[in-house]
């Protein structure tokens, strides 16, 4: 059994980035590469990148932002789950006026 405490979000980085803080680290768990929260405020972005061997779902829990996939984009709303398969290139944009927050894990496939 593992117990995890709360962790508040770090401040916001230089130049403006998403916060992130990690809630399970790789290692923890078999096959899990992390377990996190990650809040973008208005008009930030997850620059686009993708992972060859891991699988991400994400799950929102406050707020609206667009996912692009590959060539799609997809508008996302508390609530709703996206699975992100290995090598699907992913961007993150919060177009809003307010924070948007999501968990989501990754998994080594």
């Amino acid at each position: 059994m593992k117990l995890i405490e709360s962790f508040p979000l770090p401040p916001l980085p230089e130049g403006g980035g998403p916060r992130k803080v990690t809630m399970v680290a790789a290692g923890a768990v078999p096959h899990l590469m992390q377990f996190a929260r990650i809040v973008l405020a208005a008009g930030q972005v997850a620059i686009a990148h993708a992972h060859g061997d891991w699988t991400e779902v994400f799950y929102v829990e406050s707020g609206e932002a667009v996912m692009t996939v590959d060539e799609a984009s997809i508008h996302l709303r508390p609530g709703q789950c996206l699975c992100i398969e290995p090598g699907e290139r992913h961007e993150l944009r919060n177009d809003g006026n307010a924070d948007f927050a999501m968990f989501f894990f990754s998994i080594r496939t």
